[in-house]
């Protein structure tokens, strides 16, 4: 055993003599200007300077347009401007970083930046202790680094990481051997993320996004690899998905409902934020649900969901807020479906897409060309034994175009929807998460008023209460993507139990591709 360590020593020695390029006047080049606030590679560049290294350069983006057209002789350590500080792996980057991590391909190093006195006399602690302290590290002092290790080159990069690591005092967990688990379970909560920049990382094939962004520039019109502006460059996000667009750009009702389109993009967009009860620390999953605790350190369940759907609504947020766009799918004029591509062959995706459907079912002969449904205010409240439910609030609009080509609302229908908890379960003891709760009955929209032009045209007749339960699937996930934007923009950790949630596999009903 003794012998096995130190031979992955000496290749991980190997492995960190290659990431820095010399600097104008010391050893290790720190390209370009490090941010003041990231306090490890300030630390790290200045501790392989001050050893005299020459093999590994620092960067803090590696695509900053004014270092990228240099010839890449000498490896790189840095990150993404498009993976700031506290953007955790998607499910996507995970499933991908642990596939290659299997293979073989990548190797990494986890390190914990704080002082976590009096452990740091023994940096390389076992991984039980290292996880301790890293699930209690903030965002900034979670850092992860993955290399690429196809090449002898690249192999003799992360050693000399590691020394200068162990010589800062920094707790630190090498990760190269393909069967430990261990590994992703702790790049899935990985507060900032890091990559080995170098030629024959850039050659390599993957979907992981660190090594997928290594050779690209920047746009000239945004600090982002990816516009910033919801115009053109966003596509390449995703070409099937569909219109980038906030639901805000529909205009504020009666003052302002119009937008310069004709087609609106986006028949289901759901982008308000959830109002909630409890001033949230964090959030939690275990047992099989989700849960928000407190500052008082109290745990409040939130409503059954199937955790299919619950992963799928949390993924599609995390979308969402990549590529600033509300919208989860449009149906043209020839039935053509364009899709968020996180609800793709989902149950949720299926359920949005018979929703967009159901408008003009209902409401007909009226001069409009097309429906859209909003969310417009999302409340969430406490009830007995700390359990949380809530009321969602959406409208199915109907629009038409003028002469000018601008989208108008021509009516508007409101409606509301509620999720009520049966509370006969005993209270939870010691903060802890009891026994499931379940929803209490079928709970279906109620109609509350309409408003535009064309509102009183609807004939007596009409089945307002039949429309809403025909999408009441909307006012559902409504409650549960706003509750996750609200978390999202609070910056509200989500550490606990979170490989687990993100390893769910919420594949389910296909979705049409024309309706």
């Amino acid at each position: 055993m003794g012998v096995m360590l130190a031979n992955w020593r000496n290749l991980l020695i190997a492995f960190s003599l290659a990431l820095f390029v010399p600097a104008q006047t010391l050893s290790a080049e720190i390209v370009g200007q490090l941010p003041s606030h990231n306090i490890f590679l300030h630390a790290l560049g200045a501790q392989l300077q001050s050893q005299g290294q020459s093999q590994i350069d620092i960067i803090d983006n590696l695509n900053n347009r004014s270092f990228f057209a240099r010839r890449l002789r000498t490896p790189r350590l840095g990150g993404f401007v498009d993976l700031p500080v506290g953007s955790l792996p998607s499910s996507g980057d995970l499933l991908a970083w642990e596939q290659a991590y299997q293979r073989g391909e990548i190797k990494a190093v986890a390190i914990v930046v704080a002082n976590y006195s009096p452990a740091f006399s023994q940096a390389q602690l076992s991984f039980g202790d290292f996880y301790q302290h890293w699930m209690t590290a903030g965002d900034e002092s979670r850092v992860f680094i993955s290399s690429h290790v196809s090449h002898v080159s690249d192999a003799a990069s992360v050693e000399v990481l590691v020394d200068a690591i162990a010589q800062l005092g920094f707790q630190y967990q090498i990760f190269m051997q393909a069967d430990n688990t261990q590994a992703a379970r702790v790049y899935a909560t990985a507060g900032q993320r890091l990559a080995v920049d170098s030629r024959t990382a850039r050659r390599y094939s993957t979907d992981i996004s660190e090594f997928d962004y290594l050779g690209k520039r920047h746009r000239r019109s945004g600090l982002s690899l990816f516009a910033s502006d919801g115009g053109v460059g966003d596509r390449r996000l995703g070409p099937n998905e569909p219109s980038a667009f906030l639901k805000t750009t529909l205009g504020d009702e009666r003052t302002a409902s119009t937008i310069r389109e004709i087609v609106v993009p986006g028949g289901v967009a759901l982008g308000e934020l959830a109002h909630l009860p409890l001033s949230v620390a964090s959030m939690g999953f275990e047992s099989g649900r989700l849960y928000l605790k407190d500052f008082n350190g109290d745990k409040w369940r939130l409503p059954r969901e199937g955790l299919a759907n619950i992963k799928t609504l949390f993924d599609f947020v995390a979308r969402s807020e990549a590529i600033r766009s509300d919208a989860m799918v449009d149906i043209g004029a020839r039935g053509r479906v364009r899709l968020s591509t996180a609800l793709i062959d989902t149950q949720v995706g299926y359920d949005i897409v018979q929703a967009d459907t159901q408008a003009f079912r209902y409401i007909k002969n009226l001069p409009v060309s097309k429906s859209v449904i909003i969310d417009t205010e999302v409340n969430w409240h406490r009830a007995e034994h700390r359990q949380l439910e809530f009321v969602s609030y959406f409208e199915i609009r109907f629009l038409d175009a003028d002469n000018l080509r601008i989208a108008q609302t021509r009516l508007a229908l409101q409606y509301s929807y509620g999720i009520k908890l049966d509370a006969q379960e005993s209270e939870p003891i010691g903060g802890e998460i009891g026994a499931a709760m379940d929803v209490a009955g079928d709970v279906q929209p109620e109609y509350l008023d309409k408003w535009g032009s064309l509102s009183r045209r609807l004939h007596d007749n009409t089945d307002l209460t039949g429309l809403g339960n025909s999408v009441s699937s909307v006012g559902h996930y409504a409650g549960w993507i706003a509750l996750f934007r609200r978390l999202h923009q609070d910056r509200i950790s989500f550490l606990q139990g979170r490989y687990e949630f993100m390893k769910i596999d919420n594949k389910g009903r296909a979705t049409p591709s024309r309706i």
